[in-house]
């Protein structure tokens, strides 16, 4: 009977270390969640705080190219528009020398760009 009740015991401690370890096992496993968890947020902070700080730039930028100041400076770029009453200098290309057809050039070019001048009202 003394071994029955040992082999009893016996399995009552290896019950009860099987259910402790479980237990265990579970508690690290719950810890270890929480702390992947808490990396992600943190990770999710960073990015949303980049991700403000990108946005307030493209607003900022959004504003700047809806000023009348950007527009006109593109119009000036892009297009070659000028102001009213502002005057126009026009210096040509090598490249548009070249091109000048033969009775134009030396003092007949002088004409061509006066007709040019004609053109813009001068």
């Amino acid at each position: 009977m003394g071994k029955k009740r040992n082999a009893k015991t016996m399995l009552k401690d290896l019950l009860i270390v099987l259910l402790l370890l479980g237990l265990m096992v579970s508690l690290v496993r719950a810890i270890w969640d929480n702390l992947e968890s808490l990396r992600r947020v943190r990770s999710l902070q960073k990015e949303t705080a980049f991700l403000e700080e990108q946005d307030r730039q493209l607003y900022s930028e959004i504003e700047e190219k809806q000023s009348l100041e950007y527009v006109e400076e593109q119009a000036r770029r892009s297009l070659g528009m000028v102001k009213e009453g502002e005057r126009v200098f026009i210096y040509p290309d090598s490249e548009q020398e070249e091109e000048v057809p033969e009775d134009r050039r030396g003092t007949g070019g002088l004409k061509f760009w006066r007709e040019w001048l004609h053109v813009f009202g001068w």
